[in-house]
């Protein structure tokens, strides 16, 4: 009993982690559409965060389908990835 509320702290410490990694995805999603300065620095600041994260999704999605994905496809099924990551966590620490 001891040990679940660190451990339900550490699933909220990695919910948050999540919700930034999904935060710069979208300023990368926006940023195929409009150009401003300030979405630009917020881009820079997440730069190798999400093209880490979206190399993988994309390098996972080839081996899967055989078929390679264009940059808004691999900002959006990364982007359902954390998504569906996020919501099951915010469960298990709900169980919890």
């Amino acid at each position: 009993m001891i040990l679940l509320k660190p451990l339900a702290v550490f699933f909220c410490l990695v919910c948050i982690g999540l919700d930034v990694a999904m935060f710069f995805i979208l300023v990368r999603f926006l940023l195929l559409w409009w150009r401003t300065g300030w979405l630009e620095r917020l881009n820079e600041v997440g730069r190798n965060l999400v093209d880490t994260f979206t190399a993988k999704v994309s390098r996972f999605w080839c081996r899967a389908s055989h078929k390679r994905l264009s940059d808004r496809g691999e900002l959006l099924v990364g982007l359902m990835v954390l998504l569906v990551a996020r919501i099951l966590l915010g469960e298990l620490v709900t169980l919890l």
